[in-house]
């Protein structure tokens, strides 16, 4: 069974959840490195085939991503995304 339960609510402390979804990022991005973009890289290489040089621009998309938000937590600008939202907003 999945630990997410969509029924469930939480209260974290911001400071905490920050910590949490760092340590999910940097784990994808590891994991996009050693799993995905250097297998893909290799078989580009050996191939030349234009499906995995595809497939292998959006892994690279993707960590760039990942990479861009975890330093949007580290300098502060995700900070808001944490807190809770005050009760009149949508």
């Amino acid at each position: 069974m999945a630990l997410f339960d969509p029924t469930r609510t939480s209260a974290v402390d911001p400071r905490d959840a920050v910590l949490v979804v760092h340590g999910f990022l940097t784990r994808c991005i590891d994991w996009a490195h050693t799993r995905e973009i250097g297998p893909r890289l290799d078989r580009v290489r050996d191939t030349l085939d234009p499906i995995e040089a595809g497939k292998l621009h959006a892994w690279v998309a993707w960590v760039r991503f990942c990479e861009h938000a975890r330093r949007e937590i580290e300098d502060g600008t995700l900070d808001a995304w944490f807190q809770e939202p005050p009760p009149d907003a949508p």
